[in-house]
């Protein structure tokens, strides 16, 4: 795969990821008004889904060797160690602030 296609499949993955945080505080808020428990929880679920999903697309750009001359157009005179430093923080992250495992619990229908 050529830097190019990898780089537009990042960039399509990143477009679905931030899409599907949308359309999970959308599900959040309607469920918010309309009172409904399960829907607010279907929401806080997909943007839980979104958030590791972009976590992990990070940790995938900080791993890739040429990622950072390719987003930032630096020559890597850091040998990249601020890629290693972006890597180290998207996985010490963690999950969102307020997820607990019953949130994962519920299905997803896409």
């Amino acid at each position: 795969m050529a830097l190019d296609d990898r780089s537009r499949g990042r960039a399509r993955n990143k477009t679905r990821n931030k899409a599907q945080e949308l359309k999970g505080q959308v599900k959040e808020a309607a469920g918010r008004a309309t009172g409904d428990p399960r829907l607010e929880g279907e929401g806080r679920a997909d943007q839980t889904k979104a958030n590791l999903k972009q976590a992990a697309e990070k940790v995938k750009d900080a791993s890739d060797p040429d990622a950072e001359r390719r987003v930032v157009g630096q020559s890597g005179e850091d040998g990249g160690s601020s890629a290693r430093a972006v890597g180290r923080a998207a996985a010490l992250a963690g999950p969102p602030r307020g997820w607990s495992p019953a949130d994962a619990q519920t299905t997803d229908s896409v």
